[in-house]
């Protein structure tokens, strides 16, 4: 039992996150990868689309999604949950 509580906080440690970054003068983009495939991607879309719209607010725009891509599972062997949010600041 203490195997799997070790072996889960390591994967969790695992998780992949960009950060917003900027694709061109006014496109941005988040990727974000959970460490497990326990909640698919609704936790991290959620995340990442708060982060768009608190990073547009911080210049005084409004967010406006261009893309949302998002792995469909079965979450196994190494496929994990993914994101990838393309957004402009109107």
């Amino acid at each position: 039992m203490h195997y799997l509580i070790a072996i889960y906080l390591l994967c969790s440690s695992c998780a992949i996150y960009s950060g917003v970054v900027s694709k061109n003068s006014n496109e941005f983009i988040i990727i974000r990868q959970s460490a497990t495939g326990l909640l698919g991607t609704k936790l991290i879309k959620e995340k990442s689309i708060q982060e768009a719209k608190d990073f547009c607010i911080k210049q005084g725009d409004s967010m406006n999604i261009i893309k949302l891509f998002e792995t469909k599972g079965p979450y196994i062997f190494g496929h994990l949950p993914n994101i990838k949010l393309t957004f402009s600041c109107i």
